[in-house]
């Protein structure tokens, strides 16, 4: 399923487009790229679709098969772990930046969004946990600083498809993950740089965790 259609859209704006629907499983692992149909949902030639998908090629996002097709990457779990070891890297440093810089007022949004999720059942707050989550770690991205925020916002888009494996997880761990994601939000509230920056390192050192465990990789 693709996500809705530009007609006329430019050669980057298609990129984008379907460079995110990969990234958030839209498009799913293995499925097969027509262009199809892509030009035809763009309202575009088929030239800036190879274009697009030329470049996703070289993002190892796609796999071009000659005589035979084009097909989403499948997902390495080795490059999941890198991913994620970059993510520990960057992310605690703009979680420091974004204390320092936010109006805390500009939270209340999402301090509510918690609160629903809050007052939810375990097995019933996955979906809106997950946007209280996304909602969290955008808002840290666009108040870090330009290039840090870009830098973590591609690694936030690749990283969903790490969800494919910590969605196995239980329970216990999506409780304890939203008790974490919920220690940094007051460190932001209170505009504590360096205890935001030790509360995301910590939380995403117990997903990587997570994540070793569910491939079978020792830490």
């Amino acid at each position: 399923m693709l996500s809705t259609s530009i007609k006329g859209a430019k050669n980057e704006q298609i990129y984008d487009i379907l460079k995110k629907d990969i990234l958030r499983l839209t498009i799913p692992p293995g499925e097969k790229i027509s262009e199809t149909i892509l030009s035809e949902k763009y309202g575009v030639s088929r030239s800036p679709i190879r274009d697009a998908l030329r470049r996703l090629k070289q993002d190892r996002l796609v796999i071009i098969e000659p005589q035979v097709g084009t097909f989403v990457a499948e997902i390495s779990p080795f490059d999941l772990l890198e991913i994620f070891r970059i993510k520990i890297a960057n992310d605690p440093l703009a979680a420091k930046f974004a204390a320092e810089r936010i109006n805390p007022k500009d939270l209340v949004p999402i301090r509510e969004k918690f609160e629903k999720v809050k007052m939810l059942d375990i097995d019933k707050r996955y979906q809106l946990q997950k946007e209280f989550d996304d909602q969290l770690h955008m808002f840290i991205f666009n108040h870090c600083g330009e290039y840090l925020g870009r830098i973590c916002k591609d690694l936030f888009y690749y990283s969903e498809r790490i969800r494919l494996y910590t969605t196995k997880c239980t329970n216990t761990r999506l409780q304890g993950s939203l008790q974490e994601a919920e220690k940094i939000l007051i460190a932001l509230e209170n505009k504590d740089p360096e205890e935001a920056y030790r509360l995301s390192k910590e939380h995403l050192e117990n997903l990587y965790a997570v994540l070793c465990n569910t491939l079978g990789v020792n830490v």
